[in-house]
């Protein structure tokens, strides 16, 4: 609550006109009506604040620009990832240009539950609409799981102005608010997104299609779709920057094999995947693409059920069908470092341990939390790689 009550004095202070009272008045005026706490001022324009709401992490930047608009325009931007302050960084440039405050909303899948985030975004929306004498424009953005999020917070309690959603599609329709769904071209989550475009012809929903794989948008795609809401000119359109094929054969045969994915995995012979995902890798389609990264997050699905189980032969076939559809992904890497800690393989261990580091494992805490890894905490090897990821 406290970080909240910050949140909205910042706004306040920087947003009011009134020559006559002082802002350290208006700023205990507007917390007494609002907020039952007492609060400091710690805020500062053009620069990023951390801190931490019902176990989540949250980033606020408000751009010194702000200060010269008739209204204020905030971006929430929901992160399970917590690659929310990242996301600030590159989109800082954007939010001095259009005048926006961004705030991320990160960890949340491990640390908010999702009655504490609709009540926190409950209260910052009354907070603002009943304390600020300015007009507040209130966006959201999400990231795959984050981008759920965002959107079954507009269903339950139609929160914001406008969304921009990244890599996923919201699981129902009618989210009364203009819309634009972000996907790219190599996106495993593609397919869902192109089918909710064409299945709500009568939303106020724009698509905007990219090159490029399961991430956030870059910070051109971001600008041009933000002006694009800050603008109202969201309309029941396509936007494809790219070259893919959308035709119905090609949408269909992708429906077909990630069926296939679903139905035949743990069923058929190992050398079976190992021949088909060598095809694909090969492959220069898009589509082709597209179903390796939908095999990687299907085996990321179901990869821990034999790691829990000790079901060695089960997980080292998924551990398998992870390397061949997703080479460079740090996460088969370190599992399979905890399969030859289970088989005693020290030396493999500590090999895929350093290889997943190498391609960017940065989860130390999730290191040391491994009941397989705990036991070398002490030991040399591992601080040296530990010192890697830090």
């Amino acid at each position: 609550m406290k970080i909240l009550a910050i949140f909205v004095l910042v706004l306040f202070l920087t947003c009011q006109s009134n020559p006559i009272t002082s802002p350290k008045d208006e700023a205990d005026s507007l917390s007494k009506a609002i907020f039952p706490v007492s609060v400091n001022y710690i805020f500062k324009t053009d620069t990023i604040i951390k801190d931490i709401l019902n176990g989540a992490t949250i980033y606020y930047y408000y751009p010194s620009s702000a200060q010269k608009l008739d209204s204020s325009a905030i971006l929430l931007i929901f992160d399970p990832a917590a690659k929310g302050e990242l996301q600030i960084k590159k989109w800082r440039q954007i939010a001095n240009e259009r005048s926006i405050m961004l705030v991320a909303i990160c960890d949340s899948r491990n640390g908010l539950k999702s009655s504490d985030l609709y009540n926190t975004i409950l209260n910052l929306r009354d907070g603002l609409k009943s304390g600020l004498q300015k007009p507040i424009t209130l966006y959201a953005t999400g990231f795959s799981g984050g981008s759920r999020m965002a959107s079954a917070l507009q269903l339950n309690g139609q929160f914001f102005n406008g969304l921009i959603l990244c890599c996923a599609a919201p699981k129902s329709s009618d989210l009364k608010c203009p819309t634009i769904i972000y996907s790219a071209s190599e996106d495993m989550n593609f397919l869902e997104c192109y089918e909710y475009f064409q299945a709500n012809p009568k939303e106020s929903l724009l698509m905007r299609i990219e090159s490029g794989t399961h991430d956030w948008p870059n910070s051109k795609a971001m600008d041009g779709m933000l002006k694009t809401l800050m603008l109202k000119q969201v309309s029941h359109r396509l936007v494809n920057m790219t070259k893919m094929d959308l035709s119905a054969k090609t949408l269909n045969y992708e429906v077909e094999q990630q069926i296939l994915v679903n139905t035949s995995y743990f069923k058929q012979p190992i050398d079976y995947w190992k021949v088909l995902l060598a095809k694909r890798q090969a492959s220069s389609e898009l589509v082709e693409k597209r179903i390796l990264n939908y095999t990687s997050l299907y085996t990321y699905s179901v990869v821990n059920n034999p790691n829990v189980s000790n079901d060695l032969s089960a997980f080292d076939y998924a551990l398998n069908i992870y390397e061949w559809s997703d080479p460079d992904n740090s996460e088969w890497m370190y599992l399979r470092s905890v399969y030859y800690l289970k088989q005693k393989d020290e030396n493999n261990a500590f090999k895929y341990l350093e290889k997943a580091i190498q391609n960017n494992f940065k989860n130390a805490e999730r290191l040391f939390a491994d009941t397989y890894w705990q036991k070398y905490n002490n030991d040399q090897r591992f601080n040296n790689l530990l010192k890697q990821i830090h």
